[in-house]
C-alpha cells in the first residue's frame, strides 16, 4: 500500500526499466534511512536510538581498553563510525580532532596507539553530546 503518485512514479520507473526495490519504497511522516530518523514534519534529521547506543557502546569500549593502548584499526574504526555520525550532528567535529592528530602518520594496522588525556576528554564529550543531540534541521523555523 503507497500513496497513488509513488505508485505512479514506480510504474513509470517499471517502463523505463529503473530498478528498485520494493521493501526500499517506504512512505510516511518519519523514515529510517541509512540509520538516521527523517522527520518531515518536524524538518530534521537525527541519529536512531540504536545508532546512539551502540556508538556510545563503542566509544566506552574503547575507552576501556587494557593498557589504554588501542590498534590503529580500531583507531580507525571507531573514527569511521563517529564521523558518519557528523552528517547529522555537525557540531561535534571537534570531538575528533585529537584523535585524528593521534593517528596521523601512522601505518601500522595492528601498532598501539596509547589514548592520552585529551582523547579521552574528547571522547568523553562526544558520548555526552551524543545523547542529548536533537540533530539538524533541515528547515527554518523563522521562515
Amino acid at each position: 500500500m503507497c500513496p497513488h503518485r509513488q505508485v505512479q512514479l514506480l510504474v513509470f520507473w517499471e517502463s523505463i526499466r529503473c530498478p528498485f526495490e520494493d521493501e526500499k519504497q517506504l512512505d510516511g511522516a518519519q523514515l529510517k534511512i541509512i540509520g538516521f530518523w527523517v522527520d518531515t514534519i518536524k524538518g530534521s534529521i537525527s541519529l536512531t536510538s540504536d545508532s546512539i547506543q551502540a556508538l556510545v557502546s563503542d566509544i566506552n569500549t574503547f575507552l576501556s581498553t587494557p593498557n589504554r593502548k588501542s590498534a590503529l584499526s580500531v583507531w580507525q574504526h571507531l573514527t569511521g563510525s563517529l564521523n558518519w555520525s557528523l552528517n547529522v550532528l555537525p557540531w561535534a567535529r571537534p570531538g575528533l580532532t585529537e584523535m585524528y592528530w593521534k593517528m596521523s602518520g601512522k601505518t601500522h594496522q595492528h601498532a598501539g596507539i596509547p589514548i592520552n588525556g585529551e582523547v579521552y576528554r574528547d571522547l568523553t564529550w562526544f558520548t555526552n553530546m551524543l545523547q542529548t543531540a536533537i540533530g539538524v534541521h533541515f528547515v527554518d523555523a523563522q521562515t
